[in-house]
């Protein structure tokens, strides 16, 4: 996959930063930002989900594509880990398809830990563990490191630790809105990291403001302006983060995890969540 994309730089940062002091074009922005995120084909929800269920389409769909990005960047891995691995749905999945020695499942909530226990113990490369990421760090080095809902700051501890085992990362933020106040709390995590965006420290200060404003605009995709704003929000965070990753000798990029608007086996649509994007990595 080649990362090279003129648009995410810092040139590129200050070109969609832009958007907000002048009349957005939707139609404009919408083209723009499609061409920040790198090629791939997107698969559907995986098959098994007949049901019509929209919150359990969209999830699947995610899934399937977690699977197949590792695949693309990660070839034959061994040993993987998942931050953020509720009740072990995306971990058993990547268990059943991929197949690797070892997957290890974090997850703070100790319910969801016995759960995945209970419901995956006839896996043997499967565990779980229950502890907060922000005090993890594996004792055995994973090929990748994932995480399919990196919530506020989580995504920038996720990014931390597989730099410190130099695995590929695949991590799909989320929660947005948590970033701001996270960034008075959080020790380490305060945005922007990378060096490139401490120059547009004051502009990134009223995106983390704007995200906060907009978090529960996009709970389905909408084309309205309202949703174009909330897209480049995510996607102008992100830049800080492939910068911080490709900073410390990753190539790294921005990639959909879903389409806008899904179908499933019947050929029925129905609306995706707007976070669809994922961020991707692995040491150059």
């Amino acid at each position: 996959m080649n990362y090279d994309n003129s648009l995410v730089t810092l040139e590129g940062f200050d070109h969609l930063y832009s958007f907000f002091s002048s009349k957005i074009d939707s139609k404009l922005v919408e083209t723009v930002l499609e061409s920040v995120f790198l090629d791939r084909k997107i698969e559907g929800p995986l098959a098994r989900y007949k049901d019509g269920k929209t919150k359990a389409l969209r999830k699947s769909q995610q899934i399937r594509n977690m699977i197949a990005m590792l695949n693309s960047l990660c070839e034959n891995p061994e040993k993987i880990l998942e931050i953020g691995s509720a009740t072990g749905k995306m971990t058993a999945e990547i268990a059943k398809v991929l197949e690797p020695t070892k997957i290890l499942g974090v997850e703070i909530k100790e319910e969801n830990v016995f759960r995945a226990m209970r419901d995956f113990e006839d896996r043997p490369n499967l565990s779980f563990v229950s502890v907060d990421a922000f005090s993890f760090m594996p004792d055995d080095r994973p090929d990748a490191t994932l995480c399919l809902h990196g919530c506020g700051s989580l995504t920038d501890r996720v990014l931390d630790i597989a730099l410190s085992s130099s695995s590929t990362v695949l991590c799909a933020p989320c929660c947005y809105g948590l970033l701001e106040k996270e960034n008075e709390q959080r020790e380490g995590y305060r945005l922007p990291r990378s060096r490139t965006l401490k120059k547009r420290e004051s502009e990134f200060k009223k995106i983390l403001a704007r995200a906060s404003h907009l978090e529960g605009s996009g709970i389905s995709y909408h084309p309205n302006i309202r949703q174009i704003y909330h897209d480049l929000i995510l996607v102008l965070v992100n830049f800080d983060r492939v910068f911080y990753l490709r900073e410390r000798g990753y190539e790294a990029g921005l990639v959909r995890l879903t389409t806008k608007v899904g179908r499933d086996i019947n050929n029925i649509t129905y609306l995706n969540s707007p976070h669809s994007l994922a961020i991707m990595g692995r040491p150059a």
